[in-house]
């Protein structure tokens, strides 16, 4: 297996990868903080940067989003305790992996291991889909009428596809039609609106299949 050039920063955190003694893992460095990383990372080359913060505000956001322009990893993972949920998003749409504590051995090797993000530079690199969604099959009348429709047998799943279909439909508009501040919000909305128009198209393919199956008559 190939090896990964790794670089540490929070002292927990060091301690527990470093116990593990992972045979793929190389470490570049560790220090003990963000506040000292700037300096300790200096001219340091690692494909993977391991942060842990107690928690995170706009400040550490920012930090963490510098810090990952100095050291040009392929992929950054940020354990945390807590932190608002804008800022969350904010680190996400730029592409970086957030655990909360306790990271655990399964998870790092599998954040650690996964392909390349090209997220490097810390600036947003949000992955749209391949294609836009398709529009709407089915609009919210004639998930109503799924929902209360009868099924020969006592199953519940054309109820529930559209109970599942009806909440992403109305995130997806909701997403299109939510306030951005600048081109990184407005970007990350982009994503959120086509990323649930995805999961919802797949649905709606589900739904045809369970419509047939089941008999079920559509409004007209």
């Amino acid at each position: 297996m190939p090896r990964t050039r790794v670089a540490i920063v929070g002292e927990a955190l060091s301690i527990r990868v470093e116990h593990y003694r992972l045979p793929w893992l190389d470490l570049a460095v560790a220090t003990p903080d963000l506040e000292l990383a700037f300096h300790a990372l200096r001219d340091v080359a690692a494909d993977v940067m391991l942060i842990e913060v107690p928690t995170l505000q706009r400040g550490s956001a920012r930090d963490i989003r510098a810090l990952a322009r100095q050291i040009g990893a392929q992929r950054i993972i940020v354990e945390y305790g807590y932190g608002p949920q804008r800022v969350e998003q904010e680190l996400r749409a730029a592409g970086f992996s957030l655990v909360r504590a306790p990271l655990d051995i399964g998870q790092l090797e599998a954040l650690c291991l996964l392909p390349a993000s090209g997220v490097a530079s810390g600036i947003p690199a949000v992955v749209s889909p391949a294609s836009p969604p398709a529009p709407r099959l089915f609009d919210n009348k004639t998930l109503a009428a799924i929902s209360v429709a009868a099924v020969p047998l006592d199953c519940e799943c054309p109820h529930h596809l559209s109970d599942l279909l009806l909440r992403l439909g109305n995130f997806e508009t909701y997403s299109a039609e939510c306030e951005s501040r600048g081109p990184a919000d407005a970007a990350l909305h982009r994503y959120l609106k086509e990323t649930t128009g995805t999961a919802r198209a797949l649905l709606e393919t589900a739904m045809q299949r369970v419509i047939e199956a089941e008999g079920i008559s559509l409004p007209a």
